[in-house]
């Protein structure tokens, strides 16, 4: 019986011997954490950190809205110009059909990949694509001018940089409402 006694005097021993333990620890964590943790920002700080970054991410989605823009609607302005100077028999019409409506298809392959492989991702392949076909574009349009050779390839690469242009353009909606906070998404998309 003395062994019941005993334990059992040692089982509340022992949680009281715990409970001072944890006292300890977490007193001297506090002393710690005090002395050498973190320091906690200001209101006022946070509010300029969390504006400076909004600045920042400003200032990399402006040059990007910017020249989505260019080439976008430069290309629709520009090619029925083009077109109408090489292209005999009201045939630019035909061509810019053609071409805008290879944009359709840009918007669906810029929604698919960009679930598929992220918005990043797509966004900085449709701007390549379309540099890419802009400068086969720029190059087959001197072709045809001297030349007059190389229209379908002209109206191919057009077709494909418009393409990449509408999933870029696509794109450019989403990332920037998904960028920013909901309380400036609109002001912001205004810009």
């Amino acid at each position: 019986n003395g062994d019941d006694g005993s334990s059992s005097a040692q089982a509340a021993a022992q949680p009281a011997a715990a409970d001072d333990r944890q006292t300890e620890e977490s007193s001297s964590c506090h002393v710690v954490a005090a002395h050498c943790g973190p320091r906690r920002l200001s209101f006022t700080e946070q509010l300029r950190h969390a504006f400076l970054r909004q600045c920042r991410l400003t200032a990399s989605l402006l040059p990007l809205w910017f020249l989505v823009s260019f080439a976008d609607y430069g290309l629709v302005y520009v090619l029925p110009t083009f077109l109408h100077k090489f292209v005999p028999d009201h045939g630019e019409f035909l061509g810019v059909f053609v071409v805008a409506g290879s944009g359709i298809p840009g918007y669906c392959l810029g929604g698919f990949c960009a679930d598929r492989f992220g918005r990043k991702v797509t966004m900085t392949a449709s701007f390549a694509l379309s540099f890419v076909a802009a400068l086969v574009a720029g190059v087959l349009a001197s072709v045809v001018v001297e030349q007059g050779l190389g229209y379908m390839q002209f109206l191919l690469s057009a077709c494909l940089m418009m393409m990449a242009c509408s999933s870029a353009f696509l794109l450019i909606f989403v990332y920037t409402a998904e960028a920013y906070p909901t309380l400036i998404k609109n002001f912001v998309q205004d810009l």
